[in-house]
């Protein structure tokens, strides 16, 4: 009975001592095309490694303000991380041009991506979404194409609905010109 009550008083204590989320935190997810895509028969199949990126672009959304000055919102979050964002965009564009991708990291063509930027630019009023990535496409014969992609978009107005608004356009833009570049690059290719 003893281990029981320090048992429940120990529940008690942690769970009002355990960190939860303020209440006015929000979350956000970049407005994009959430259509599937069915590539033709006739498609080209290649291999779609998970999209890498650096640490701090996580779920808090983050500003730039210049080239050296950086931040995060406190309260403001993605609701996913977004490098998942970026793969998705990948996936519907590359379906778009023709392609078949497949989330594998081998295989006779492997597209490889690294995410460089996935925040608002505040240097300007009212604001930009910049979206920066580095693609590679690994062929049999060495590298097909390796090229850095980089898109911003213009908030219609301050604030994180605005940015999430933008860069769902930035993400279908840079998804659109990625596919287009991976198409010439796999019709170049023996």
């Amino acid at each position: 009975m003893a281990r029981t009550a320090r048992l429940a008083f120990l529940f008690v204590v942690t769970g009002c001592i355990s960190p939860s989320p303020p209440a006015d935190m929000r979350w956000f997810r970049p407005a994009s095309s959430l259509e599937s895509v069915t590539p033709p028969g006739d498609a080209r199949d290649i291999g779609l490694r998970p999209v890498v990126s650096s640490a701090w672009i996580g779920e808090r959304i983050n500003w730039r303000r210049s080239e050296v000055e950086v931040g995060f919102y406190e309260l403001d979050r993605w609701a996913e991380v977004p490098a998942l964002y970026l793969e998705r965009a990948f996936e519907r564009s590359l379906s778009r041009a023709g392609i078949r991708a497949h989330r594998r990291d081998f295989g006779e063509v492997v597209l490889e991506t690294e995410l460089l930027a996935f925040e608002e630019l505040r240097d300007r009023a009212p604001g930009a979404a910049a979206l920066v990535f580095e693609l590679v496409l690994h062929g049999s014969q060495g590298v097909l194409l390796q090229r850095t992609f980089e898109v911003t978009e213009p908030l219609e107005a301050p604030g994180p609905e605005a940015l999430a608004l933008a860069m769902g356009e930035a993400l279908r833009r840079g998804g659109d010109e990625a596919a287009a570049a991976v198409a010439d690059a796999l019709s170049a290719s023996p």
